[in-house]
């Protein structure tokens, strides 16, 4: 969204920058979390959560993805049985970079996301609130984004991570 002064240009709503902040993960990283805990001090609209990560997919197919894959799905979710394991290789090609977004605040879980577009916006609040999160009256107080880190295959994967308070 394009901002002048507060002012949304787009939506025209007034709107603050809670939190902002970038980072690069790095190549053979899974199932890592990665938590900002960060103030709200009024209360808002809607809170509004964009994030993107870059490169999306792995362009070439690596010799060790298969074997990268499989450890992850051992080491994640117990599983090594191979007609399960080629299963899943084979539905994930292409292979993509996957991370996922959940939400607390301060008076107590509001939802996450498991799937991985590279870029995505949700929205909390009472009226309008993106599937996956609960929807309800935002609150103040301290509120923690989680970035579930499943996996990143290519050699690095930067993200950019706002969270703006709409009036």
């Amino acid at each position: 969204a394009l901002y002048y002064r507060g002012i949304n240009l787009k939506e025209n709503i007034m709107a603050e920058i809670v939190l902002k902040t970038k980072g690069t993960f790095y190549k053979y990283i899974h199932y890592t979390h990665v938590s900002f805990i960060f103030p709200v001090e009024k209360i808002y609209r809607s809170i509004v959560v964009d994030f993107s990560y870059a490169p999306l997919f792995l362009e070439e197919q690596n010799p060790d993805l298969a074997g990268m894959m499989r450890e992850a799905l051992a080491t994640q979710i117990y599983r090594n049985d191979e007609p399960y394991v080629s299963n899943v290789i084979q539905k994930a090609i292409p292979i993509k970079n996957q991370i996922s977004i959940a939400i607390k605040g301060p008076d107590g879980w509001r939802g996450e996301h498991h799937f991985f577009p590279g870029e995505q916006r949700i929205r909390l609040g009472k009226d309008c609130t993106t599937d996956g999160f609960i929807g309800k009256q935002n609150t103040i107080g301290m509120y923690e984004l989680i970035l579930h880190v499943f996996a990143v295959y290519t050699d690095s994967c930067d993200y950019v991570l706002t969270v703006t308070g709409e009036n």
